[in-house]
C-alpha cells in the first residue's frame, strides 16, 4: 500500500505552474475600471442629494416618488411627470418677460458654470450632457422660484406683475377649492355643479400658472386637476430624490428679478412655503442657516430646542473637572457603579431607546399634556409630566418622515433628531390603544385616518433604520421615563388616583368613608377614656 504524499506551498521538489499570457483586452478593461473609481477633480465636497438605499426604499417606493413634478435628473424622463413640464417652460417665460432679450444667455451661462459644483452635490453620476443638463438647472431653478414667490402674492405682483386682468384670480381659487372638495366628498361626480366647478377650476388654475397676458392658454385637458397638483407639488418639493441645491434658484433669484426684488430674502420665502407644508405649531428659532436644498432647510426648521439637541453624556464617560487623574478615575469607576446599580433596579433596559407604551406610562402615573410654540419633536419629561407638541397625521405625513429619515441616514454633516423622535414614537405607539390615549390629550390629530394604520405606519418607520441610541438628544427622556415608570410608589399613586379620585362622586365616597372611619375611632376612643376615668 503506497504511502500519501503530502504537499507542502513551496515544495522544491514541485514543479512550478508554467506562466499564461494574460489577455491585453481583459487588463485594459481591469485598467478602465479602476480609473473610473477615482473621485473625480470637481467632487471636492461631500454630496448632498442622494437615491434611496434599497434597503429602505423597498419598504414603502411611492414615499420617495414624486407624484407629479420632477426636480433634478433622478425623475426627470418619467412619463407620469412630464405634464409639469410644459409648466416649467411658462414659468420661465413669465421670469424671463420682465428682462432684456440676452438675460437668457445670462442665465445659461451662469448655469454652465455652475454645473461641475452641480453635479458634484449629486451621489451618483449623471449621464446628462452640459448643455442638457444646464437646461434641467434652469428650469427647474426657474420653477422652484416661481412655487417660492406664488406663497407671497403681494411681493410677487410687485416684482412680475399681475398675470392677469381677473381680480381676486387667488380668492377664488381657494373659494373653488373648497367647493370642490365638498362636492367631491359627497360624491357628487356625476352631478353638473362638480362639472361646472372642475372647469372652473382648471380655467383659475391656468391663470395662477400661465404665462404672461397674449400668450396661448394651455388645452384643458393638460391642467385637468391642476388645483389639487399645486398641493403635491409643494410635497414633491420634499422628496430626496427630488432636489436640485438651493444655490442654482439664489443664482436665478439675482439674475432674474428687478433691482427692487433684491432685498427680499429669498430664505423667508422658502420658510414661508415650508411652514404652511407642516400642519404642526412650530416656529423657527434661527436666523438664516446655510443649507443645501428644500429638503434640509425643512430639516433644520424641525430641529429641538438647540439647549436640549446636544446628546447627553453617559455617566461612567464624564470626568470630574480638576482632580488628579488617580481621584477622577476612583469617580468614573464609582458613576458607573451607581448607574450599573441603578439600572439592574429597573425591569427593563434603561437608555436604550426603549420605553412603555402610552397607555403603560398612564397606568404608572405619567401625565400626557400639550406643548405649544416649538417643533413637534420638542418633547420633554419632567417630574412624571411629559409634554407632547400637537402631531396632525394626514396623507403626507409618513412620506415626508421617510424622507426626513433617508436624509439622516444619507448624509453624515446632520444630526439624526427625525429618526430619534420616530424611535419615540414607535416606543410610544405599540397598539391602537396607544394611539387613542394620545389622541384623548390632543397630541395627535389623525383626520381621516384610524387608529390601527396609525399605529402600523409607526410600528414600521424604523424598519431598516440605523440608529445610535446614544448619540439621541431623547436619550436622557427615555431614562427619566423608565425610572418613574419602575418605582412601585408611582404605580401604587396612579392606581389610587385612577381608582378612587376620577371623578367626583368617588372622591365624596372616599372622603365620606375616611370620614366615617375617623369619627368611629374618636367614638371608640372618648367611650374607653370614659370608661378608664369612671371605673370604680
Amino acid at each position: 500500500m503506497e504511502d500519501n504524499i503530502i504537499v507542502v506551498e513551496g515544495d522544491p521538489t514541485v514543479p512550478p505552474t508554467p506562466p499564461k499570457s494574460i489577455d491585453k483586452g481583459w487588463s485594459d478593461s481591469l485598467r478602465r475600471r479602476l480609473n473610473d473609481s477615482l473621485e473625480k477633480p470637481w467632487r471636492k465636497d461631500e454630496c448632498s442629494i442622494f437615491t434611496v438605499p434599497h434597503n429602505l426604499r423597498s419598504l414603502d417606493p411611492a414615499a420617495y416618488e414624486p407624484r407629479v413634478v420632477s426636480i433634478g435628473p433622478y425623475h426627470r424622463r418619467k412619463p407620469n411627470l412630464q405634464t409639469m413640464e410644459k409648466h416649467k417652460w411658462r414659468m420661465a417665460r413669465r421670469l424671463l418677460s420682465k428682462c432684456h432679450d440676452k438675460k437668457l444667455e445670462e442665465c445659461l451661462e451662469k448655469m454652465m458654470a455652475l454645473e461641475n459644483r452641480v453635479r458634484s452635490c449629486y451621489s451618483e453620476p449623471i449621464e446628462m450632457g452640459s448643455s442638457e443638463f444646464a437646461e434641467m438647472m434652469f428650469l427647474d431653478g426657474c420653477f422652484i422660484l416661481g412655487v417660492l414667490l406664488r406663497e407671497k402674492p403681494d411681493v410677487e405682483k410687485m416684482l412680475l406683475g399681475p398675470l392677469h386682468d381677473e381680480a381676486m384670480v387667488r380668492g377664488e381659487l381657494l373659494k373653488l377649492q373648497s367647493s370642490l372638495k365638498r362636492a367631491m366628498d359627497a360624491n357628487f361626480e356625476g352631478n353638473d355643479e362638480l362639472k361646472m366647478l372642475r372647469a372652473m377650476e382648471a380655467k383659475q388654475a391656468n391663470w395662477v400658472w400661465a404665462a404672461p397676458e397674449g400668450e396661448e392658454e394651455p388645452e384643458r385637458g393638460e391642467i385637468q386637476n391642476l388645483l389639487y397638483a399645486l398641493e403635491l407639488v409643494d410635497h414633491d418639493l420634499l422628496k430626496i430624490e427630488n432636489q436640485i441645491p438651493f444655490f442654482v434658484v439664489e443664482a436665478l433669484f439675482d439674475l432674474l428679478l428687478p433691482p427692487e426684488g433684491k432685498n427680499i430674502p429669498l430664505f423667508e420665502l422658502a420658510t414661508h412655503l415650508l411652514n404652511k407644508i407642516d400642519q404642526s405649531e412650530y416656529y423657527v428659532r434661527i436666523g438664516n442657516p446655510k443649507f443645501h436644498h428644500l429638503l434640509h432647510l425643512f430639516h433644520i426648521l424641525l430641529a429641538p430646542d438647540p439647549r436640549k439637541s446636544e446628546p447627553p453624556t453617559p455617566p461612567w464617560l464624564a470626568r470630574p473637572n480638576k482632580q488628579p487623574a488617580s481621584r477622577g478615575a476612583k469617580s468614573i469607576l464609582s458613576c458607573f457603579r451607581q448607574d450599573s446599580k441603578r439600572k439592574q433596579e429597573l425591569p427593563w433596559p434603561s437608555g436604550t431607546g426603549w420605553m412603555l407604551s402610552a397607555t403603560e406610562q398612564k397606568e404608572a402615573g405619567v401625565v400626557f399634556k400639550q406643548k405649544r410654540q416649538c417643533s413637534f419633536i420638542d418633547v420633554t419629561f419632567n417630574n412624571g409630566v411629559m409634554e407632547i407638541p400637537v402631531l396632525c397625521i394626514y396623507e403626507n405625513t409618513f412620506p415626508i418622515f421617510r424622507n426626513l429619515i433617508a436624509f439622516e441616514q444619507c448624509y453624515p454633516k446632520t444630526r439624526d433628531h427625525i429618526t430619534y423622535y420616530a424611535v419615540f414614537m414607535e416606543s410610544m405607539i405599540k397598539t391602537p390603544g396607544d394611539v387613542k390615549a394620545l389622541q384623548s390629550e390632543g397630541i395627535l390629530r389623525i383626520g381621516k385616518s384610524n387608529e390601527v394604520e396609525v399605529a402600523r405606519l409607526f410600528n414600521e418607520l424604523c424598519t431598516e433604520v440605523f440608529v445610535n441610541n446614544s448619540m439621541s438628544y431623547l436619550n436622557d427622556l427615555f431614562y427619566k421615563v423608565n425610572e418613574h415608570c419602575g418605582s412601585k410608589w408611582n404605580k401604587w399613586r396612579a392606581v389610587l388616583a385612577r381608582n378612587y379620585f376620577n371623578n367626583p362622586w368617588s372622591i365624596i365616597s372616599l372622603v365620606a368613608a375616611i370620614l366615617v372611619i375617623v369619627l368611629t375611632f374618636l367614638q371608640t376612643y372618648t367611650s374607653l377614656y370614659s370608661y378608664a376615668h369612671h371605673a370604680p
